[in-house]
This record gives C-alpha cells, sequence and structure tokens, in this order.
C-alpha cells in the first residue's frame, strides 16, 4: 500500500474540483435531467459562519461517484472559500490508495483512507471529525457502495 499525505493546498483542490463541477454540469444537467431536492437548504449551510462545520449525508443508489453529485450546485462564489471548496470524504484504501497516482488525486479531492474492518477507532475517522470540528465541510455515504450497469 502506497500512502500519500493529504493535499491541504487550496489552489490546486480548488482546480481539480472546478474540473469536476465543469464536467458533472455537463454530464448531470445538460447531457441528462436531474432534480434535487433541498438546494436552498444546502446553500443556507455553505453561508454558514466560520468555525461551524458541515456534515451532510446522502444515500443513494448511483453509477457515479457521490462526491460528483453536488458539484453543479455549488456557486462559483461558494468554491473560493476554502472550506466550502468540496468536503471532506472517506473512502476505501485498498481502492483509492492503492497507486501513488490514485492516492495523489484522491488527496486532491480530499479524500481520506479507510481501512475496511477496522473499527470506528481509526486516524482517518479521528482526523475527519477534527476537520468538522474546524469548520470544514465533511460528508458521508453510510451506504458505501455504488451500482455498475
Amino acid at each position: 500500500m502506497i500512502r500519500f499525505p493529504l493535499d491541504d493546498c487550496f489552489t490546486r483542490s480548488f482546480i481539480d474540483l472546478y474540473a469536476v463541477k465543469g464536467a458533472m454540469q455537463y454530464v448531470l444537467t445538460i447531457r441528462n435531467h436531474t432534480h434535487y431536492f433541498g438546494l436552498k437548504n444546502l446553500r443556507t449551510a455553505l453561508n454558514r459562519p466560520d468555525g461551524v462545520g458541515l456534515l451532510t449525508v446522502s444515500n443513494h443508489v448511483t453509477t457515479i461517484d457521490s462526491a460528483s453529485l453536488p458539484c453543479p450546485n455549488i456557486h462559483f462564489r461558494d468554491m473560493l472559500n476554502p472550506r466550502n471548496c468540496g468536503y471532506w470524504n472517506l473512502a476505501r484504501e485498498d481502492q483509492t490508495f492503492e497507486t501513488m497516482s490514485k492516492a495523489l488525486i484522491c488527496s486532491l479531492a480530499k479524500l481520506m483512507p479507510i481501512y475496511r474492518g477496522g473499527g470506528v477507532y481509526q486516524i482517518a475517522l479521528d482526523n475527519f471529525t477534527q476537520r468538522i470540528k474546524l469548520g470544514d465541510w465533511g460528508h458521508i455515504f453510510p451506504e458505501g457502495r455504488t451500482y455498475q450497469v
């Protein structure tokens, strides 16, 4: 297993996430029709006071990654705020951090490696919780799977 330190560099994360935003906006709103519920609540939460963390949860059956779903709905001005420029997410280390290139991409996309079967006392879970306490945006996908068609 190759480990890559989490990259906190706002500029690299911004460029990476803005590219995902553009691609997903094309796929989800131009090539397809996607309907979102509760966007007003999300936009209100993104304008939270400094130091207040945000935890979002999504349960859905999808063939694309959950990180791609909210991208078309996040305003450019919200992405300029480092605490809203993408969210911290948890991912299986054996699928996302197995090679140096995957580790680099996942680190830029704010993914933290979780060890399947490792229990709740893992460093990544502690770091994830700390990020939210410090005012960042964290997102969990409790079902932890996608369906390929």
